[in-house]
């Protein structure tokens, strides 16, 4: 898929399906109709070498609230 010119025309349109490549992610704001995120050619795929952090704690569903192990993590 080509991303198109308008940095905020859709990259993904609704009820297109892709495959995201290897090392690549597709991310999501938490606040959907005023999020840029994955889904707006300004974004798009996002290399895993872009991501910085680590998770601690899911909080939604609030069934579901938990804290997250720690895991193995490295500051490259």
């Amino acid at each position: 898929t080509e991303i198109a010119q308008d940095p905020y025309q859709a990259f993904i349109k609704e009820g297109e399906t892709l495959t995201v490549p290897p090392n690549k992610y597709f991310v999501m704001g938490d606040n959907r109709r005023h999020s840029q995120d994955s889904r707006y050619a300004i974004v798009g795929w996002v290399d895993i070498n872009e991501i910085k952090g680590r998770v601690f704690l899911k909080y939604w569903p609030i069934s579901q609230f938990t804290f997250v192990g720690r895991g193995n993590y490295s500051e490259e």
